[in-house]
């Protein structure tokens, strides 16, 4: 699931850091959701992100994910 963001709406950076390697298979990618009622569901996301001016106003809840195992090949 992060692969296509990036390759959606990343910049050409990003593209070449992170989508290079992940489609050689040389890196592992991830999405993590972080609301505490969303779960795996993205659709369930509540928390809005609104332009004001030249920056945003965020407004949700989130939940800190930690102790995620590091994957080894």
């Amino acid at each position: 699931m992060a692969t296509p963001a990036i390759d959606a709406f990343g910049s050409e950076y990003l593209k070449d850091k992170y989508l290079r390697g992940a489609i050689a298979g040389d890196m592992v990618s991830a999405i993590a959701v972080t609301e505490p009622d969303a779960g795996s569901d993205v659709f369930a996301i509540k928390t809005k992100a609104v332009k004001n001016g030249d920056h945003y106003i965020i407004n949700g809840s989130k939940t800190y994910i930690t102790m995620v195992p590091r994957l080894t090949f």
